[in-house]
């Protein structure tokens, strides 16, 4: 039976009333999903599936894990029903978030790869890397750090190519909070420094507060506390003004951590004072468990004893519970060997994806930024790059012919670097192979383009041999730091 039109129009404006909310964190989202859910159940309409994920999703976001769980596999076995594999992804790539945050992450991992699956079988880029960025955050909880920073810088290139500004957003700041993690603040830096806009511009408000966190404590670790006190307080403002408690308590945690090790004791006891109201908002026993630890040290150097032994005791007893839950839950063994034989069979099925985009042209990522500065890194004073000049070099279509030609001549082995103005540098795999021969065939290469048929008359390139040098990798240190690439 087909539905009045006004019906389906009222659902559509109320999906994207819902949609607004989440992306401006408003809590209007839970009441408008509601909505949504009521006239689907009335009308017993199509969308009925979707409805319930989205109203799940307002449970998710507040920290009602068990509500949030029902509704979304309700959610899940409606679309699965009717078949539904566009809302399908989204209710396994939820429901994966929810069994996370429970412990459960034998269903989270099964979710995410059956997620990454459906994705792939029916092109959903946006989800699939989703998808295989919550697959990268669970490598890391499991200890596998060099696998989730492959996974995630993946995804991150990948949203370099594709300029998908929501993608690059979420990517980075999975990305700058992994390398703030493994204390790599100049890496976390570089991320953010290429991501920071299209999180403002793109993202939603949560991500933002997560950016004044990873900003300040990466300020923080260089040696910059003026910078890093702005961005921290700048994060507490944004998640009181939008009412976002776990994104406050985040924020709050990370200051105090930095006031307490500057000895500014009063003003961390304040900061923490100020986070208590949000765990009525927002119950996550982890966080907790770092602000009890915190609050005892606090209050320890404040020469409270009294209040100090009183949160050590409570901290104490939690921890003791947390550890209970992930013994039964968390990453045993079986599952650290499951998800580490999936590790290349999930790169695999990535891949896929990267096959099937189009890209418009050569660009240079953020990882292979990474890659060369190691390789530099390694071979200082003792190695040897090829050093490529291209001119005319005031041209685009120049520049993206020559990079081109580079990126056929490189292996997947080999590493370059787009310096700007046609001026590049490669170090192929092989440092002990003809570099000469290398780049004189790699030269010729560039000249021979059918550059007339552009209408550009002359091309010529030159090159020279240079040892890796401090003044090269200061160089590259400079790209780093800026997180520059050439998509501009």
């Amino acid at each position: 039976m087909h539905l009045p039109t006004d019906v389906d129009n009222q659902i559509a404006e109320l999906v994207s009333a819902v949609e607004l909310g989440y992306w401006q964190s408003d809590a209007s989202q839970h009441i408008a999903s509601k909505k949504l859910l009521d006239l689907c159940l009335a009308h017993q309409h199509t969308a009925l599936g979707y409805a319930y994920l989205l109203y799940g999703r307002t449970f998710l976001m507040v920290g009602k894990l068990e509500q949030a769980k029902i509704l979304i596999e309700k959610g899940t076995r409606f679309c699965k029903k009717k078949k539904d594999n566009k809302h399908l992804v989204l209710g396994l790539l939820w429901l994966g978030l929810v069994f996370n945050k429970q412990h459960r992450y034998v269903q989270a991992f099964n979710c995410w790869c059956g997620c990454l699956a459906i994705a792939l079988e029916i092109s959903s880029l946006e989800v699939a890397v989703e998808a295989y960025l919550n697959l990268g955050i669970l490598y890391q909880e499991a200890g596998f750090c060099e696998e989730a920073q492959a996974i995630l810088m993946s995804c991150f290139s990948m949203s370099e190519l594709i300029a998908n500004k929501k993608l690059l957003a979420k990517s980075g700041i999975f990305l700058s909070d992994l390398f703030v993690e493994s204390k790599d603040y100049d890496s976390a830096l570089a991320i953010i420094s290429r991501a920071e806009l299209d999180i403002i511009l793109y993202s939603d408000v949560t991500w933002i507060v997560q950016l004044c966190r990873n900003k300040a404590i990466c300020y923080w670790r260089s040696g910059n506390c003026e910078a890093a006190i702005e961005n921290y307080e700048s994060g507490l403002v944004i998640a009181r003004k939008f009412e976002m408690a776990w994104a406050y308590i985040l924020v709050a945690l990370a200051y105090a951590d930095f006031l307490l090790e500057n000895n500014e004791d009063l003003k961390a006891h304040e900061v923490l004072n100020g986070a208590v109201s949000y765990f009525a908002l927002f119950s996550d026993d982890e966080l907790r468990r770092e602000w009890l630890w915190m609050r005892y040290v606090c209050s320890k150097k404040l020469a409270c004893a009294r209040d100090a032994l009183q949160y050590l005791k409570q901290y104490l007893q939690l921890t003791r519970s947390l550890d209970a839950i992930r013994k039964l839950d968390g990453f045993s063994i079986s599952l650290r060997r499951k998800i580490s034989g999936r590790y290349l069979m999930l790169r695999r099925e990535f891949r896929k994806f990267e096959r099937i985009i189009d890209v418009p042209n050569v660009r240079m990522t953020i990882r292979q930024i990474v890659d060369f500065k190691e390789r530099c890194e390694r071979m200082l004073d003792v190695g040897r790059l090829i050093e490529i000049i291209v001119s005319p070099e005031s041209r685009k279509i120049i520049e993206q012919r020559a990079l081109m030609v580079i990126s056929d001549y490189c292996s997947s082995k080999d590493v370059w670097l787009d310096l700007g103005n046609a001026h590049y540098y490669i170090i192929p795999e092989d440092n002990g192979k003809s570099l000469y021969d290398f780049s004189e065939r790699l030269c010729k290469a560039i000249e021979s383009q059918p550059w007339s048929r552009l209408n550009i008359k002359h091309v010529s390139v030159r090159r020279r041999l240079l040892l890796i040098n401090q003044e090269i990798l200061g160089q590259v240190n400079q790209i780093h730091q800026r997180g520059w690439h050439d998509a501009r």
